[in-house]
């Protein structure tokens, strides 16, 4: 028994310092857009304003509250984001631990899929540092699968019932993680079989479905009815669905494929002992009848179709990591379970080591010496965001909380950093910029906005993917912004894009370093409203 115990700390004690030191290096990495919107929209929410009122984004609201909680607990800066990001997802940790002990009735099964999920839910080519929708959405996934393992066991109503509601939160955190929620769903009501032998026996299969089905729609009314009664359900429903639609329309399904290929190839690559396990451990069992060897492999397979729909963006593939830690987590555990105590040790030792290792030698210099900025830019390329909080401090220190802004581009982080509001609801120009159906309709929208409001500072740049712009869009806002600009602006500062990271120049010292400005292909211009 003590021994045990012993066991059991040391295991704890390995998890939690193996989870820190893949986690440490990346607390400061400056924040990309999507973090900057979402943090954004929970500031709002805490200013009381109302999602698809007071901002405009294309995703289901939970995303903005999760942001609001983040808010209320840590500074709105990228290391507070990420602190949060890192506590939100350790909780994720613990619930897939008592996952795979419900599924095994064992500890040593929870731990190994822990520790798989502590260095997958790390890596880079899932961009397992950013706090997006997909990780974000994991807590909520792991809730609904744990409390329908319970639930199905225990014959608890109330448990089933709270599966759906989690599955519904997960779902309105992003809507594609319906393949991975309706497979739960279905497996545990009408094919998983427990233990017969130890009671409480199962519900009938097509009342646990009702059940669990009206957690899913209680949570579903609830989210409609609020903002129905806020007078934005339309606005609701057409940015949570019908424009992430359009959106996602506006990719090639044939240049994609490649890239998805590729994004798993290297997922598989940074996590071949993972597979190897949970192929050769599934394998075993599955001969053998195992109910959790059917689940691990349907759960891996029906969360593959999450990340298929739109751009197939490095993000997308964090829907895969809890389904991937079940399954390399429980086969380790199958392939060990019938060794000596000698040898069983030694072969979970060199697993952990093995699935730490790897990932830790492909990606050293990012978990343990690259500097926040250049990770930055190294992932996302010329995109702005280490520069954008010297912008922010220069916005913050020349403005008062009574000003606007207006971000003639898509770099909301800036909103974010220095705590002054966008003039209009539209905090990213993407809509603006593509050829969906309303976006002439947007446009003027934006226009009556920044003429209305008159922003202090007008931000722009020449960086292409902070526009978008299709090639079809009509540009009518592009004219007005510039010619607004000629008459009533100045510029004020410029900062230029560099490796690891630009620099910020102010109007006094724009024609001392005119050519080191120059030499710099990309830029942000902050322009200031004339007195």
């Amino acid at each position: 028994m003590k021994n045990n115990k012993i066991i059991l700390v040391l295991g704890c004690v390995i998890l939690v310092a193996v989870y820190l030191a893949l986690r440490i290096n990346s607390l400061d990495i400056p924040l990309e857009r999507d973090e900057g919107i979402f943090g954004y929209a929970g500031e709002v929410i805490l200013q009381n304003g109302l999602p698809y009122k007071d901002i405009f984004e294309i995703k289901p609201p939970v995303v903005f509250y999760i942001n609001a909680l983040a808010l209320s607990l840590f500074p709105s800066s990228s290391t507070g984001i990420h602190a949060f990001l890192c506590v939100y997802n350790f909780l994720t940790l613990i619930v897939l631990f008592f996952i795979g002990k419900a599924l095994t009735r064992s500890n040593t099964a929870g731990f190994l899929v822990a520790i798989t999920y502590a260095v997958v839910s790390s890596l880079p080519i899932v961009q397992g540092f950013t706090a997006s929708t997909e990780m974000f959405l994991l807590l909520p996934l792991s809730l609904c699968l744990l409390t329908m393992i319970y639930g199905i066991r225990k014959r608890n109503i109330f448990l089933i019932f709270s599966s759906g509601l989690f599955g519904s939160i997960t779902f309105w955190t992003k809507a594609p993680s319906l393949s991975m929620i309706a497979f739960i769903g279905v497996y545990f009501t009408f094919f998983y079989k427990p233990d017969l032998s130890q009671k409480p026996f199962p519900l009938n299969p097509v009342k646990n479905f009702i059940f669990w089905s009206g957690g899913f729609l209680a949570f579903s009314l609830l989210l409609a009815g609020y903002f129905l009664y806020k007078g934005v359900f339309d606005k609701f429903i057409y940015w949570s669905f019908t424009h992430s639609y359009l959106y996602s329309k506006l990719a090639e399904t044939e240049s994609f494929l490649p890239i998805i290929k590729t994004r798993l190839l290297r997922i598989a690559g940074a996590s071949f002992f993972v597979l190897i396990a949970g192929i050769a451990g599934c394998w075993i069992k599955i001969k053998e009848k195992n109910q959790a060897s059917y689940f691990a492999v349907g759960f891996l397979v029906f969360s593959i179709p999450s990340v298929i729909p739109g751009f197939a963006y490095k993000h997308y593939f964090a829907q895969l990591l809890p389904a991937l830690s079940v399954f390399g987590g429980l086969g380790a555990y199958f392939l060990n379970s019938r060794l000596k105590r000698a040898a069983y040790i030694t072969s979970l030792t060199c697993y952990i080591l093995l699935v730490v290792i790897v990932p830790a030698t492909m990606y050293g210099s990012y978990y343990f010496k690259d500097s926040p900025d250049k990770i930055s830019r190294d992932y996302f390329g010329i995109n702005p965001f280490p520069e954008s909080i010297d912008i922010a401090k220069f916005i913050e220190n020349n403005t008062t909380r009574k000003d606007t802004i207006f971000i003639f581009g898509s770099e909301p982080q800036i909103f974010l950093y220095s705590k002054r509001k966008s003039v209009t609801p539209f905090v990213v120009v993407y809509p603006l910029m593509a050829s969906f159906p309303a976006h002439k309709e947007f446009q003027k929208q934006v226009w009556a906005d920044v003429n209305s409001k008159k922003p202090k500072y007008i931000i722009t740049s020449n960086i292409p993917q902070s526009f978008a712009y299709d090639g079809k869009a009509d540009l009518w806002i592009d004219k007005k912004v510039n010619s607004l600009l000629r008459e009533k602006y100045h510029i004020d500062a410029v900062v230029t894009i560099e490796y690891p990271k630009g620099r910020l120049y102010t109007r006094d010292k724009l024609e001392i370093y005119k050519k080191d400005i120059e030499k710099s292909k990309y830029r942000v211009f902050l322009f200031k409203r004339n007195l």
